[in-house]
């Protein structure tokens, strides 16, 4: 069984240290050097099975996600990150239903499907969303 928390690099092109099943690296629940407030450490499972696994994936507390935007080099107020926090879960929740409704049109050749890795790209727009963009 896989450890929603491991920092395994079983993939040569994953960088050293990194999660290769989500290209993130090991959780930082430490308080930010820049950070006024507390954050929770606390972490939610989601209901998204985690491929070759048992588990589900679970979701980064609001301290992780706050640290990962200011590692990004992002600005926000801690004060936001729960509602932050909250809109991203529930975001992948809906979005993992509507894949298990698409799937269940190839229920006969996959009835237990699993999410083996999350991807951001969040560089790369999608026809519609240059489209969106270009109009204003």
């Amino acid at each position: 069984m896989s450890d929603p928390d491991s920092n395994s690099n079983s993939n040569s092109s994953c960088p050293l240290g990194y999660d290769s099943s989500n290209m993130m690296p090991p959780p930082n629940q430490m308080k930010h050097p820049d950070q006024k407030y507390d954050l929770s450490i606390d972490r939610i499972s989601s209901s998204i099975p985690r491929g070759k696994s048992d588990s589900v994936w679970v979701y980064p507390s609001p301290q992780m996600f706050y640290n990962a935007i200011k590692r990004k080099g992002g600005e926000v107020s801690e004060l936001e990150i729960p509602t932050i926090v909250a809109i991203h879960n529930t975001v992948n929740e809906v979005t993992w239903r509507h894949v298990l409704a698409w799937e269940q049109l190839h229920k006969d050749v996959c009835p237990n499907p699993s999410l083996l890795k999350f991807r951001g790209r969040p560089t790369e727009y999608s026809p519609k969303a240059r489209f969106n963009m270009a109009i204003g």
